[in-house]
Parts: C-alpha cells; sequence; structure tokens
C-alpha cells in the first residue's frame, strides 16, 4: 500500500516539476486525475488499516472459540445420566389454569367498562 503512495506522491512532484499550464484543458485533466488519485491512496490506507484491525480481532475470536470448544469436547461434567429423560416428573403443565385465569381477569375488565 505504501508502493501506492509513494507512486502517487512521485507522479504529483514530477507534474509540479513540469510546472503544468493550470490554463490548458489537458493541464487540469491531469491535475485532476492526480488529486483523485491521493485521494484514493489514502482512502485504501484507511480502509487497509481498518481490514488489519478487524483480521486481528477476527483471530482473536476464532482462539476463543477454539478454546471453548476444547473446553467443551473434553468437558465430562456433562454426562448422559445427569439428564432426567422422563418429563413427566419435571413439568407440570399450568396452561389450563393460566388460561381460566386470563378469562376470568378479560370479564372483569368488560364489566368494569361498562357505564
Amino acid at each position: 500500500m505504501q508502493d501506492l503512495v509513494k507512486k502517487v506522491s512521485y507522479l504529483k512532484g514530477l507534474a509540479e516539476g513540469f510546472k503544468l499550464d493550470e490554463s490548458k484543458d489537458e493541464n487540469k485533466l491531469i491535475s485532476g486525475i492526480l488529486d483523485c488519485l491521493e485521494m484514493v491512496s489514502d482512502e485504501l490506507n484507511i480502509l487497509q488499516t481498518d481490514f488489519n484491525q478487524l483480521e486481528e480481532y477476527v483471530n482473536m475470536v476464532d482462539d476463543d472459540l477454539s478454546d471453548l470448544e476444547m473446553i467443551f469436547e473434553n468437558d465430562d461434567l456433562w454426562d448422559d445420566d445427569d439428564f432426567d429423560d422422563d418429563e413427566d416428573d419435571s413439568y407440570t403443565d399450568y396452561s389450563d389454569d393460566w388460561l381460566d385465569d386470563w378469562d376470568e381477569d378479560q370479564d372483569d375488565d368488560d364489566e368494569d367498562d361498562e357505564f
């Protein structure tokens, strides 16, 4: 990336050394192109810096994820025997009671709305 910056700077210096007459259209064009090249090279430098920072961050996240994978792959804390397969013992169904209570609350609210 630094090569691009150096080349653009060299071309701008070369154009200044030629003492291009800005009143001629072709010289205005050359000057404009060189200005655009300088802007593009500056933006590319910024993008390269941002990319390098993002790449470093992604690598850190990847390393952390790999560490977690290693921990959980080798972890004997979670045995199959630790989980109860019988769902009836560990689950109580409150859905019907909740629905009845909700219906009663709605009926009470409707009565309050009447004048």
